[in-house]
């Protein structure tokens, strides 16, 4: 023989009132969505009947946390120099071979005793290049995103010499590279 059940509400062993009451408010017809299972007492328990919590069948899902991915920025700083004579006329002085979010500062020097010009071309992802023309004895920077190279142009005749340097910033997603 199985367990009298009694009614929650009332105490009686064959009630058949059917008493809807919450079990939290216990008003009828209530709308404070709690969702109190009459036989189980479980808040999140979803049968809409009563119910023995041991051999209720119906599953509630539980919501699952989205997790937000954690970023580092990885910064990088290249420098060189830059000598163009009678045969060479342009050079590339950096490749970006890491698939990431990145924003490179970019500065050129031109010596004062240089014959001409320094041309540089940023080419960058998806997007059109940025350049800039370095005087001799001048410096010229620019801060540019989704670089892809970097290359210097010889403009004008004779010996020309200068520097770079590259100060390149990596926004890597939970530890490993992403586009």
């Amino acid at each position: 023989m199985g367990k009298k059940k009694y009614c929650r509400i009332c105490g009686y062993s064959r009630c058949r009132c059917q008493h809807n009451r919450c079990q939290q408010c216990w008003f009828t017809k209530c709308r404070c969505d709690q969702e109190t299972c009459d036989s189980c007492g479980d808040n999140k328990c979803k049968c809409k009947k009563k119910c023995d919590k041991q051999k209720c069948k119906v599953k509630v899902k539980k919501k699952k946390e989205k997790k937000k991915p954690s970023k580092t920025v990885v910064s990088s700083k290249i420098c060189g120099n830059i000598l163009f004579r009678d045969e060479v006329t342009i050079q590339e002085i950096w490749q970006n071979q890491i698939r990431t979010k990145s924003i490179v500062d970019v500065s050129v020097f031109n010596s004062a005793r240089s014959l001409g010009e320094i041309f540089v071309i940023v080419n960058r992802k998806g997007k059109n290049p940025v350049s800039f023309t370095v005087p001799p004895g001048n410096t010229n920077s620019v801060s540019v995103d989704q670089v892809e190279s970097i290359t210097v142009n010889r403009m004008g005749e004779g010996i020309i010499e200068g520097r770079f340097c590259l100060d390149a910033h990596f926004v890597i997603i939970d530890g490993k590279d992403k586009k």
